[in-house]
């Protein structure tokens, strides 16, 4: 009698690398720019209209930074 060769199947989400933005780093990113956006507002009122959404990118690019460090640190939230 001959052996049996069992093949393991991969799961659907196995080794597949997700695609788009994960979870942690999109709320970072939100977060971010509500944040540094609100800061820029009260710390800049006299000065031009500009450098309140030149604080509110900067802000999304930290947070986002931050959001991708958590989520190879510690995984996605969901």
């Amino acid at each position: 009698m001959s052996k049996r060769t069992v093949h393991k199947r991969k799961s659907a989400d196995q080794g597949i690398p997700a695609k788009g933005l994960a979870l942690v780093e999109v709320l970072g990113l939100g977060a971010g720019v509500l944040l540094f956006y609100m800061g820029a507002e009260i710390l800049l009122l006299s000065n031009p209209h500009p450098l309140h959404w030149l604080a509110a990118a900067f802000g999304g690019v930290l947070g986002f930074i931050g959001g991708r460090m958590w989520y190879l640190s510690r995984g996605d939230i969901v």
